[in-house]
């Protein structure tokens, strides 16, 4: 699924943009148009839907992949959050503030629209700090769907389930099914001297690194959900940069136990996406691919499919004008209809 911004001229001289959706079928090239609209909007995939957020009227909406069913998720006021992986819900943050009421989490069906959980930011498990503030923000979902880790203005991040509850996180890096919690004091500037697990539920430590005397923890990866699989570097102390000097070890977060790995250049690409997930900092469609299938190769070979499906699409055009086109072109996401 594809999004392409064009030129769209005003009649007063002023510069817009069209907007429009179109879906490609990689096993045989057929295309067709989902949406367009001439106004601005946010568009990301949901399962076999669409979900198209107007930031002018704060409106949400979801479209089927014909475009020819909608379903007004919200009618404004809020801002569009993600998308669940298996594509089914959707988090949204509602702003209270005009009405001078306190903002709210809303978790919603995408192919009905039904309210399935509904948080205000007043709630008495969520602190607003000292700030006051009533306000609400998703971060992302975990891997299965069943929770998602939100942020309070004030109050820092917590992970709310789809039954209600709500688990307050440490202040360190989550695990991509939001089960764990890795605390470690300067892990990402002179490298931390412990690193302790935590899992969140039980709000227990389950585990304690510590590395050799002389070195220092500088890198934590976790391994695909459900794995019960970590991996995670150490360094001299006071060298945390000298990538030469470090030992990587996978550990089971069962167990306590670690075995030391040559970190060839496939294992180290394939933990290096996993990092990248639990970031944030790879595009969407990716995530939501390796979330699927919980490997590389299949994800690698969709991305090489979509691109090839653009250069047939628009091929006959001057090379010029199809790079231009290309450019303008965003890959969405990836739709299995199985």
């Amino acid at each position: 699924m594809y999004g392409k911004r064009e030129p769209l001229e005003q009649s007063d001289g002023a510069s817009e943009h069209r907007y429009s959706v179109f879906a490609v079928d990689l096993a045989t090239g057929q295309r067709w148009s989902i949406w367009d609209t001439a106004g601005r909007a946010a568009v990301q995939p949901a399962g076999n839907r669409l979900i198209v957020w107007d930031p002018d009227s704060l409106a949400i909406h979801s479209l089927s992949l014909d475009g020819e069913s909608e379903v007004a998720l919200h009618s404004g006021g809020a801002l569009a959050g993600p998308v669940s992986f298996d594509g089914s819900k959707i988090a949204i943050a509602v702003d209270g503030s005009p009405s001078g009421e306190p903002g709210s989490l809303i978790i919603l069906d995408v192919q009905s629209g039904d309210e399935l959980l509904r948080v205000e930011a007043d709630d008495p498990r969520i602190d607003a700090g000292e700030s006051g503030s009533w306000s609400l923000e998703v971060i992302r979902w975990s891997a299965d769907g069943a929770a998602l880790l939100a942020r309070g203005s004030g109050a820092g991040d917590f992970v709310l389930t789809l039954d209600g509850e709500i688990r307050d996180t440490p202040s360190g890096l989550l695990s991509l099914d939001l089960r764990y919690g890795a605390v470690a004091p300067r892990l990402s500037s002179s490298g931390a001297r412990s690193l302790t697990v935590v899992e969140l539920a039980m709000g227990r430590e389950i585990l304690t690194l510590t590395p050799e005397e002389g070195r220092v923890i500088s890198w934590w990866y976790w391994g695909v959900p459900g794995s019960g699989k970590a991996m995670y570097a150490t360094a001299p102390a006071g060298a945390v940069n000298e990538r030469p000097a470090y030992v990587w070890r996978i550990v089971d977060l069962d167990t306590g136990g670690a075995t030391t790995v040559s970190l060839d250049e496939r294992l180290r690409d394939e933990w290096r996406w996993l990092w990248w997930l639990q970031d944030a900092g790879v595009p969407f469609p990716m995530a939501q691919c390796f979330y699927r299938h919980q490997a590389l190769d299949p994800c690698l070979d969709l991305d090489a499919a979509s691109q090839e499906a653009l250069q047939l699409i628009y091929g006959d055009q001057e090379r010029q004008e199809r790079d231009a086109s290309i450019r303008r072109t965003s890959l969405l996401g990836f739709i299995w209809l199985d």
